[in-house]
């Protein structure tokens, strides 16, 4: 991705994506709002950068690597220790709640 080009976008959903390295920031998508990640089996993680993405609101991971579902447990946590509850995160259909470490 390259700055500047996504600035407006709400919605992204990745499906069947085979890639194993994802490499953006928050000021690649600064209004994203939903994140969507389906059968992308490949992904390693997403961005660690999203956590600093003031709009995201859901993140939703079906069928990918478990160290997926693990980074975006680290991203709600982050979140949560920031005192941002807003996120809501969805993995395989059932919603997910983290506590902070706190």
């Amino acid at each position: 991705m390259r700055e500047g080009e996504f600035l407006k976008l709400k919605f992204l959903k990745l499906d069947t994506l085979n890639i194993a390295q994802w490499n953006a920031s928050s000021d690649h998508l600064p209004n994203l709002r939903r994140l969507v990640l389906k059968n992308c089996r490949q992904l390693e993680k997403v961005p660690s950068g999203f956590g600093d993405i003031a709009t995201l609101r859901i993140i939703e991971v079906q069928l990918c690597r478990p160290s997926v579902e693990e980074s975006v447990g680290r991203l709600k946590e982050e979140q949560l220790e920031m005192g941002i509850e807003e996120l809501k995160v969805f993995i395989n259909g059932s919603k997910w709640e983290f506590c902070s470490s706190s």
